[in-house]
């Protein structure tokens, strides 16, 4: 089984919850970046990213269109 990177504000969002729980995955970011290329600009802009996203559902509840596209602009596949 493989994964990917995320696709949407829902994907990223399982993604962020994964990293609140456990933390130190982030010491891997690099490891996953290498294994999925396409990873590699939403982990380099990580916090960035969660800050959007956190912004957009205060805003939007469950809608990020910014979050989004700033998602499909990042993936490199």
């Amino acid at each position: 089984h493989s994964f990917g990177a995320p696709h949407d504000a829902a994907d990223f969002r399982r993604c962020v919850a994964l990293v609140e729980q456990i933390p130190e995955i982030r010491d891997s970011f690099d490891k996953v970046a290498k294994r999925v290329p396409a990873f590699k600009g939403i982990l380099n802009e990580w916090d960035s990213l969660v800050a959007l996203l956190k912004s957009e559902m205060k805003t939007y509840g469950n809608k990020a269109p910014e979050t989004y596209r700033r998602i499909s602009e990042l993936r490199k596949d």
